[in-house]
């Protein structure tokens, strides 16, 4: 009688996970580039690899979801995609094996975000994902503006990777075993690939010190042609600012050295083309005077120079757009840990800030239809930054 009582038990559990996930939407599509039949597509897959299992043989408790949105507003995708993914909690406390795939259409980036349980798998990280999901073809189909055919490829590759470290169901057991084979000659290729290379480098060290001929390490070389070639792009560009900045009667106000604008110019790694820094000029001077503004707007004693510092990170960051005036500039950055800082939670500053960063993301159920979220999350599942990003 209780082997009776306890196989009914199993089986009103596993109907009720398998109901759950029946029921269970994964993908929400607010940049409307997917059509119905691809949403049907993408829910069956995750569906099914939700019934994954850990290599133990219980249940993992896998949750893969897709949100696709029209702009980032400004964030920055890996803090938008965190925040999302832990606000969702996608996956479960105890497992924590949730997957993210968010893509902005007009900021063209789009990023994997990992439940941090997958930092103790082999395969599922930043490296493998980049190699073996994120592939050229992937590329080419959202440059053609084929989102629909991008976003099931790159999730059928990563169902394959995932299979690497869990079970996956039967029905998606070949997406593995495919990439596996891939995975295997090339983690032997570059087995052998090390091996030649420690015998040419043992055989290359001794004729070195033999013959006295090396004075660097590869790596010093390395080093050393990279900070070459760096100081080369600085003096392009700081002779490119001498000329620009010679036009403007201002120059003698700046307190800004041209050296810090040009290695600020080098971050953003724009082509150091005249246009590109003629560019990045407009944009800092522009920025400067906004922050000015809102310096007097909010009463604010600042030197010059921090101004000037505060446009130049916000040049740094975003340096082919400028923006209309100061509230604007504010909206668009008050993610950002500087602005909030500054312009938010001060007494100085009696202005309403948003709870959490994850405040003015669009991730709302409010949409009707297949593009909303339903009957997964709230697990538990948590992201402490693991993933990958890419762009096109």
């Amino acid at each position: 009688m209780k082997k009776i009582l306890v196989l009914l038990t199993m089986l009103v559990m596993i109907f009720g996970v398998t109901v759950a996930h029946a029921e269970a939407n994964y993908v929400k599509d607010d940049a409307k580039v997917l059509n119905q039949s691809q949403v049907q597509n993408l829910n069956e897959m995750l569906r099914e690899l939700a019934n994954s299992q850990t290599k133990s043989g219980e249940m993992a408790h896998l949750e893969y979801a897709i949100m696709t949105v029209k702009s980032l507003n400004g964030d920055d995708v890996e803090d938008y995609a965190r925040d999302v993914f832990n606000k969702k909690q996608i996956g479960d406390s105890q497992h924590n094996l949730g997957v993210l795939f968010l893509i902005s259409i007009k900021d063209h980036e789009y990023r994997i975000q990992l439940g941090d349980g997958w930092e103790k798998t082999k395969y599922v990280n930043e490296s493998n994902i980049k190699k073996w999901v994120y592939t050229d073809n992937v590329t080419r189909m959202l440059r053609a503006e084929n989102y629909g055919g991008a976003i099931e490829t790159i999730t059928e590759n990563m169902i394959a990777l995932v299979g690497q470290d869990v079970v996956l169901p039967q029905s998606q057991a070949a997406f593995a075993k495919s990439l596996g084979v891939r995975i295997a000659k090339s983690e032997a290729a570059h087995a052998k690939r090390l091996a030649n290379l420690k015998t040419f480098g043992l055989g290359t060290v001794i004729v070195l010190l033999g013959g006295g001929i090396s004075f660097f390490s590869v790596n010093s070389w390395r080093k050393f042609a990279k900070k070459r070639y760096l100081n080369k792009n600085r003096a392009l560009v700081l002779s490119i600012l001498e000329l620009e900045l010679g036009f403007y009667a201002e120059k003698e106000r700046l307190s800004i050295s041209d050296e810090s604008l040009a290695d600020a110019f080098n971050e953003t790694k724009l082509p150091p083309t005249i246009g590109n820094v003629q560019m990045f000029l407009d944009n800092f001077k522009w920025h400067n005077a906004l922050v000015k503004q809102g310096d007097a707007q909010y009463k604010e004693d600042r030197q010059p120079r921090e101004q000037e510092e505060m446009a130049l990170r916000i040049t740094k960051k975003k340096p082919s757009r400028r923006y209309h005036d100061f509230n604007d500039m504010n909206d668009n950055f008050r993610h950002d840990r500087f602005w909030r800082g500054y312009y938010y939670g001060t007494l100085l500053y009696p202005v309403a800030a948003p709870q959490t960063a994850f405040a003015d993301h669009d991730s709302s159920d409010s949409n009707s239809g297949n593009d909303t979220w339903t009957g997964f999350g709230g697990g538990g599942g948590f992201s402490s930054g693991g993933g990958a990003s890419g762009s096109w």
